[in-house]
């Protein structure tokens, strides 16, 4: 699959988790904090390499939550945010990215980057402000594991079979995914 139609698939993938995400919570921008949430349901090496961390997506909503609030308390403001609602994304329009989430989107498919997840996993731990960095921590590890982690997933002897082979006239194919939910509820 050639880089253009890779990053386009990912950040279809990932704006329609994130924009969810944000709907949650009633939100019509979504930030780099929605977007490491879509990264943990998301079905590439990025989603795989949290999720081998112990990460899902209930643990990094907390975690998320729990990093906002110590913001505020921080600057000394004593406030809550709202209970996190359904999502409603499907059902609302005006959504749209903050301008250092689409910024990091455009530059996880710069010049060099591949632009599927896990190079917009990349630019997100490195992201200058800290948060994703701070999030990680709540969550019982460290950006530098996480790299770690998801340069293991990423290496060539893990990367997985193509996905389809033609075979005398036919084409066959698998397709894994991974669902955020348990095995009973699927």
């Amino acid at each position: 699959m050639n880089k253009l139609v890779r990053a386009a698939q990912t950040s279809q993938s990932l704006s329609l988790a994130a924009m969810e995400e944000a709907s949650r919570l009633g939100l019509c921008e979504a930030d780099i904090d929605h977007l490491f949430l879509a990264l943990v349901i998301n079905d590439q090496s990025a989603g795989r390499a949290l999720r081998e961390l112990g990460i899902d997506i209930d643990s990094a909503r907390l975690a998320v939550e729990d990093q906002h609030d110590a913001q505020l308390t921080s600057l000394g403001i004593e406030a809550s945010f709202p209970e996190a609602g359904r999502i409603v994304f499907h059902e609302t329009d005006g959504y749209e990215w903050t301008r250092r989430a689409r910024d990091l989107i455009a530059k996880s498919s710069s010049k060099g980057k591949s632009g599927d997840a896990a190079a917009v996993l990349r630019e997100l731990v490195a992201e200058p402000s800290g948060l994703i960095t701070d999030i990680l921590g709540r969550l019982g590890t460290t950006s530098e594991a996480l790299i770690e982690r998801l340069d293991r997933a990423d290496s060539p002897s893990m990367k997985s079979m193509p996905l389809a082979a033609k075979v005398k006239g036919r084409t066959t194919g698998t397709i894994e995914t991974f669902v955020s939910a348990p095995l009973d509820e699927v």
